[in-house]
């Protein structure tokens, strides 16, 4: 026969075990969350970053680009398109870097690489 005591140990311990679970679940959930503002945020910042590095790039090869072109025949039509075609060339190149970086940083957070 079970007593009183039986009972209020046997739901001490199913309200322990209740609670070890919830706060298992609720703390995966909390870290996945974190995990995913801190790799928005990390991705903003590297972004940035990048794309400052890739101006600074095209604005050398641009004035390269304007040396090359301003001395022949119809200088100005060749800078205009030089122009064109150095900023067509930027943004292809920072629309792919940004999606290494987001690769590189979907690996880290799988790996859990700071």
């Amino acid at each position: 026969m079970t007593t009183t005591h039986d009972h209020e140990e046997l739901e001490a311990e199913l309200e322990a075990e209740l609670e070890a679970e919830l706060e298992a679940e609720l703390g995966a959930e909390l870290e996945a969350e974190l995990e995913a503002e801190l790799g928005a945020e990390l991705e903003a910042e590297l972004g940035a970053e990048l794309e400052a590095e890739l101006e600074a790039e095209l604005e050398a090869e641009l004035g390269r680009s304007w040396r090359r072109s301003w001395g022949g025949a119809g200088g100005g039509a060749t800078l205009r398109l030089s122009l064109v075609e150095e900023e067509a060339l930027l943004k292809r190149r920072i629309e792919e870097d940004r999606g290494g970086e987001r690769a590189d940083g979907a690996f880290r957070a799988r790996q859990d690489i700071p």
